[in-house]
């Protein structure tokens, strides 16, 4: 596996435990789905996470 790769899991894994940590509703349920929130900064995920899924 290339580290690239592995690092893009470890971020999405990232974003997962914040949205659970701030009590999201549902979760990213992939890493396809997490990877973009991995870009903003911790405290605006939530946010955006919950306006992705309306």
């Amino acid at each position: 596996m290339r580290k690239s790769y592995i690092n893009k899991q470890i971020k999405s894994a990232e974003v997962s435990d914040a949205l659970a940590t701030n009590a999201c509703q549902y979760l990213p349920a992939n890493v396809r789905q997490a990877r973009p929130l991995a870009s903003l900064p911790a405290e605006d995920q939530p946010e955006a996470w919950e306006k992705a899924g309306r």
